[in-house]
């Protein structure tokens, strides 16, 4: 009996992050995220993807904001890991993953990050990241 329970609980935890209903296309980003996605560690705060790529040249390649979209908060975090920073305000949430110190050590947008906005309902309403382009013309 212990052991249908603890399985019963292990997999009501695992469906709560698994992504159902994925377009083949978004299916093969999570799989890109998976592998990719280096999160943050008790050693080392930052988080990014693997040989650190210049991702705002291609950032549809990193940041497919419409698989991303209506994710819930444990889809999130089952993709990128928890978050450096989070602000909690009454109607939404602002989570941000810090790939450089400058994130880290302000309040405000800075450095490279990943910007993820949830709404009351605890879904993805948003996503951004900084830089969020360069300007080459100049």
């Amino acid at each position: 009996m212990k052991l249908l329970t603890i399985f019963g609980v292990l997999l009501l935890f695992g469906c709560g992050s698994h992504i159902q209903n994925a377009s083949d296309d978004c299916k093969e980003y999570y799989r890109f995220v998976k592998e990719n996605w280096i999160p943050s560690s008790a050693e080392n705060k930052l988080c990014g993807f693997r040989g650190n790529p210049e991702y705002w040249f291609t950032p549809e390649k990193y940041f497919k904001g419409e698989c991303l979209l209506k994710l819930t908060e444990k889809q999130i975090e089952g993709l990128f890991g928890k978050p450096q920073k989070a602000y909690i305000f009454r109607d939404f949430q602002v989570w941000y993953y810090c790939m450089t110190d400058a994130c880290l050590n302000s309040m405000q947008n800075s450095g490279k990050e990943l910007i993820i906005n949830f709404d009351s309902t605890r879904t993805v309403t948003q996503i951004d990241h900084n830089p969020v382009g360069v300007d080459t013309s100049h």
